[in-house]
């Protein structure tokens, strides 16, 4: 059975780093012997690096690497 990893993305994350360090961070999480499924529970009135940020993972979907993902976007509560 796969692994399933629930990722909490905070925006003020998002705007603090890259998409592509994001992205290799959680590459680092996976296995190369399985494979990558990742959902993502978005709100609809996402800013534009997180919608570019999980499209760029969505990309990663066919690929051989690890773990179930979860991904969340919320905002932080100040």
């Amino acid at each position: 059975m796969d692994k399933v990893w629930h990722i909490t993305v905070f925006e003020e994350v998002v705007s603090m780093f890259s998409q592509d360090a994001l992205i290799r961070g959680l590459l680092c999480l996976c296995n190369s012997n399985e494979t990558l499924r990742i959902s993502s529970f978005a709100q609809r009135d996402l800013i534009g690096k997180q919608r570019a940020l999980i499209s760029s993972l969505f990309k990663l979907e066919k690929c051989q690497y690890g773990f179930t993902v979860h991904i969340n976007f919320i905002k932080a509560l100040l």
